[in-house]
């Protein structure tokens, strides 16, 4: 009886989690808002971030992780920046790790409006601002991580350690 009880709780349990995944995965997009300003941005920026808990936050710190470098992106390199964006975030089937060690960014703005992406493609989550609010986040795969590199090589702007792989 006992070990009845147990497998049905088991069964139960998976059933749940699996259901959660699911929905998670397909509840897993940016905000029409946020994809409105990625589109028409008159300018991006992609930030190197270093993922170091600080107890004191630089002045010019994005969202409280302090800014190696960055480099603006512009034309082609904008348009397959943001298609690795989407594709990555498209491509997570609701997997995650509990880490958050971002070390890329991303500013967008548009119009007065600026939309900032903190990225941890370690734990494979991106935290969403829309000005100064947190706004939903979403997950994604490391999928976008090699040209997010590229692309900051290429400008010379230095990488932390762990994202240089």
């Amino acid at each position: 009886m006992r070990a009845e009880l147990m497998r049905t709780l088991l069964t139960v349990t998976l059933i749940l989690a699996a259901s959660h995944l699911a929905c998670a995965a397909n509840n897993n997009r940016l905000s029409p808002e946020v994809e409105a300003i990625l589109d028409k941005a008159d300018q991006i920026e992609l930030i190197s971030l270093s993922p170091e808990r600080l107890a004191e936050k630089p002045k010019d710190a994005f969202h409280g992780w302090r800014v190696l470098g960055s480099t603006a992106i512009k034309g082609e390199d904008k348009a397959t920046a943001l298609t690795a964006l989407r594709s990555a975030i498209a491509a997570n089937e609701g997997m995650v790790a509990a880490c958050f060690n971002p070390r890329h960014g991303i500013r967008a703005t548009q119009g007065g409006k600026t939309v900032d992406l903190v990225i941890c493609f370690e734990c494979m989550q991106i935290e969403v601002f829309i000005g100064q609010e947190r706004a939903k986040g979403v997950l994604t795969t490391g999928a976008a991580q090699p040209l997010f590199n590229k692309l900051l090589n290429t400008a010379k702007v230095p990488l932390p350690e762990k994202a240089r792989e």
